[in-house]
């Protein structure tokens, strides 16, 4: 028996389009197959049983000019809703739903679900794994990167595919620069590797080509902010966080990226501080001064294990190289104490009615004062 419902689930939406329309031109590619697409993207009980109804109706019935029939509930973003999911009516629903995919579905009909989210507490979503084991379902989760987001690696990884499938060329010192700007999404980072290319007719980018077209939600300004936190310059600081905040961007996420430089920070210090790393004078690169970063090669076992894992050992050239510049503002007593402040301020903005953008300002400029 060939399964004909199929479950992909990933938590990010570009490979998971990218999967997704490789499985449905795999169902297609043979017949004159019509596919009906219903939206799961719902946020309200009423909204989810609409989606989750026409889903049903569709999966019941041939279209009158098509022997064969594929219906595709997209980003059903509800199966890892508590509100929803936990509700009485759509644990009914879903019940009635599963009794159905369980039983024959009617000849010439395909079935695929795809989501972002998905959560295996619920009873629909344990059934729909336990689908695959009967026979009458894939299942694929992609777990991109790790621990569900990509690394570096992962976005250098995307970079050279594009690269090669489309034949274009950048060179090597561009390319981790250009990686270490985009770290949100892999869709974000193809949506602006298109524009930089448009931008140069196709030709290898240069950084100045990079600064110009990579847009402020893909973290170029959050980049300025961590290099002005790491040089501990208050002015700095000020300056590019009212830029951010003039662009809305949340000083929840803000904070998060700070506690990150911090932890950076304070690792490389400490391998520093035990001869697991050496700093030392490099070229200028792009106006700064770089700091080359040599690991030891006793580092082995389980210390450079924990490091790979916190993605610190061996970082891009590039990337080190900016975040060893910056050591020579901290000691390991400052950046523990940094870190600590930072988790304090990070709780009472998401627990406690303070203004986030003020504490977000009064913590770091706390943390601008030389080091003693």
């Amino acid at each position: 028996m060939t399964p004909r419902i199929h479950v992909l689930i990933c938590e990010d939406d570009y490979i998971l389009a990218n999967k997704t329309d490789a499985l449905i031109a795999q169902l297609t590619k043979n017949s004159a197959m019509s596919v009906e697409v219903i939206d799961g993207a719902t946020d309200t009980i009423d909204s989810t049983i609409e989606a989750i109804s026409k889903f049903c109706d569709g999966a019941r019935q041939i279209d009158l000019f098509a022997s064969e029939k594929l219906v595709w509930l997209k980003n059903a973003s509800f199966l890892a809703a508590d509100r929803v999911m936990g509700s009485e009516s759509i644990k009914e629903l879903l019940a009635q739903v599963m009794e159905f995919l369980s039983g024959d579905l009617p000849d010439g009909i395909e079935l695929v679900i795809t989501s972002t989210a998905f959560s295996k507490k619920y009873s629909f979503c344990k059934q729909l794994v336990a689908l695959e084991k009967q026979g009458k379902a894939t299942f694929e989760e992609i777990v991109v990167g790790k621990k569900g987001k990509l690394t570096l690696a992962d976005f250098k990884k995307l970079l050279n595919n594009y690269l090669s499938e489309h034949k274009l060329e950048m060179g090597a010192k561009e390319q981790d620069y250009f990686c270490s700007m985009i770290t949100t999404s892999s869709r974000v980072f193809i949506n602006e590797l298109e524009k930089l290319y448009i931008y140069t007719s196709n030709k290898a980018p240069t950084i100045q080509d990079i600064d110009s077209i990579v847009t402020m939600s893909n973290m170029q300004e959050p980049w300025d902010l961590l290099d002005a936190y790491g040089e501990r310059n208050g002015h700095k600081v000020l300056r590019i966080l009212h830029n951010l905040y003039d662009l809305r961007v949340d000083p929840v996420f803000l904070i998060g990226q700070i506690q990150q430089r911090t932890n950076e920070l304070l690792i490389l210090v400490d391998c520093v501080k035990r001869g697991y790393a050496r700093l030392s004078s490099g070229s200028s690169f792009y106006g700064k001064a770089e700091m080359n970063v040599t690991w030891s090669d006793a580092l082995t076992g389980e210390t450079a294990s924990a490091l790979e894992d916190l993605g610190k050992y061996k970082l891009s050239g590039w990337q080190a190289s900016r975040i060893a510049s910056q050591v020579k503002y901290w000691d390991r007593i400052t950046l523990r104490f940094a870190r600590m402040k930072l988790i304090e301020a990070h709780v009472k903005m998401v627990s406690v009615g303070t203004n986030p953008k003020d504490l977000l300002e009064l913590t770091l400029l706390s943390l601008m004062l030389p080091k003693k």
